[in-house]
């Protein structure tokens, strides 16, 4: 890539991490979903749940606030301590967001060895201006978990896939990896269950 097209792309990159910042600070709507008064007072419903009781207790309630499963909540409970206040617990959600154009960078990077990685930054910035993504991203709303585990399995799929030595410890620790990553993404969001058997078909094919 020429000087002048990297410099573009750098540009391009920052306006889009900017944007991205700028769209939570404003309380960007991007779906028309989301909001105070939109699909957040689901998740606001689901952390009073789990706030107010046990994590058995929750579980068994949890049908009467979600569709999905209630693993995210665990966790929340478990590790985060912004849980049960609103604008933590979004910037919670804020910053764990950030975590899949990086790991989709990383899985354009394991795919194509050889491609510019300036050009892959750039590829991989654009799914911050995806409107799905940032109001998932800026409302603390479910999805963008699913989509957080699938990529890493993905990663790790790659990584199986291109590693050479088949009797090494570490090729037995990106399978491991890979199907863990690929599981989770189905206790997150059960619409994700073709990232699993996408990965176990693949892993058993080579």
């Amino acid at each position: 890539m020429k000087v002048s097209n990297r410099v573009i792309s750098i540009i391009l990159v920052i306006s889009a991490i900017i944007s991205f910042f700028l769209g939570f600070s404003m309380n960007e709507i991007s779906m028309g979903a989301g909001g105070f008064n939109g699909d957040f007072k689901f998740v606001k419903k689901s952390i009073a749940l789990f706030s107010q009781n046990s994590i058995l207790e929750s579980i068994k309630l949890f049908s009467e606030t979600s569709n999905r499963p209630p693993l995210i909540y665990i966790l929340h409970k478990i590790l985060n301590p912004f849980f049960t206040d609103e604008l933590g617990f979004r910037k919670s959600v804020f910053i764990i967001s950030l975590l899949i154009p990086i790991l989709f960078f990383l899985c354009l990077k394991e795919k194509f060895h050889e491609t510019d990685k300036n050009l892959l930054f750039l590829l991989s910035s654009v799914i911050f201006f995806n409107p799905f993504f940032r109001t998932s991203s800026f409302w603390g709303l479910e999805e963008n978990y699913a989509i957080l585990t699938s990529l890493a399995s993905i990663l790790f799929l790659l990584k199986v896939l291109n590693y050479k030595n088949e009797n090494s410890w570490l090729l037995t620790f990106y399978i491991f990896l890979t199907c863990l990553f690929s599981s989770l993404s189905i206790y997150f969001d059960q619409k994700f269950l073709i990232i699993p058997l996408i990965c176990f078909i693949r892993i058993i094919l080579g």
